[in-house]
């Protein structure tokens, strides 16, 4: 898998399998080793466009081995439904995970493929019931179909609302029961965590908010990383996000040498 740019030397993916999954996770392949950490999210964590995305410029920066088990647009989902991820995942001793926005996530009005979760699988009657009259048959995304549920009646899309936040929280407190203990929640989006969330950002995970993240995070660690516009994300600026990497592994890696710490015991040289 390669992608580029006119003028721009592909970067290339070397995608790989772990175990029996179906998933094509970024390699290239790692054999689990002793004391590993993983990395878990989407677009971002993945690294589309750069040669060398976070999870890697982390594990050059911690001198432990970071498998990156980042996929595009995922939601917890795709990681509860794989058990070979589910297992590598469990057995790390540090695990960061990229919150998933809440919309990619099947619920009772929609399902979503089990491996691109961005992508509408079922219209389930509920939907249709709550919509009458509504043709669902544009919709492939779960953004665009979102997004215009939201403009066609605000108040019927309150209960849509509500689901997708029950269906968050109960899934992502699924996932962090799987995760290592010493799990390291990480904010990527425009702006701080809302008291509302917030969907149609490019960045911020849909419809997320600070309840939601309390109601999972317990005593984990959450690192807030802001990408303004001098963080350019938009395919062809690679210069941009290598930046926007380099700030992601530089933020992460203070917190998780404390965590490794914690853990031997061991302290830092005065």
């Amino acid at each position: 898998m390669a992608y580029a740019f006119p003028g721009e030397a592909p970067v290339d993916y070397a995608p790989c399998r772990y175990g029996d999954s179906r998933l094509l996770f970024r390699g290239p392949f790692r054999a689990p080793a002793r004391d590993y950490c993983v990395a878990l999210g989407g677009t971002e964590t993945f690294g589309r466009d750069v040669a060398e995305p976070w999870p890697t410029l982390l594990e050059h920066s911690l001198g432990r081995m970071v498998i990156n088990l980042g996929l595009p647009n995922a939601g917890a989902d795709v990681y509860l439904r794989d058990p070979s991820a589910a297992c590598i995942a469990a057995n790390a001793t540090t695990a960061f995970l990229q919150l998933p926005g809440a919309i990619n996530l099947s619920n009772r009005f929609y399902s979503v493929h089990p491996r691109r979760n961005d992508r509408v699988l079922r219209i389930m009657p509920e939907l249709r019931t709550l919509y009458p009259g509504l043709d669902f048959i544009e919709f492939n995304f779960t953004n665009h179909l979102v997004l215009r549920l939201r403009e066609v009646d605000p108040q019927r899309f309150a209960t849509l609302r509500e689901e997708l936040r029950r269906c968050w929280i109960a899934r992502m407190g699924e996932l962090l029961a799987r995760l290592p203990a010493r799990t390291m929640l990480v904010w990527l989006a425009e702006t701080p965590v809302p008291d509302q969330g917030i969907l149609g950002g490019a960045l911020t995970p849909a419809l997320v908010d600070q309840a939601m993240i309390s109601a999972i995070s317990g005593d984990r660690p959450l690192v807030e990383i802001i990408v303004g516009p001098t963080d350019p994300r938009r395919p062809g600026q690679a210069d941009g996000q290598e930046r926007l990497h380099r700030r992601i592994a530089h933020a992460l890696a203070p917190h998780a040498a404390q965590i490794a710490e914690k853990q031997t015991g061991a302290r830092r040289r005065p």
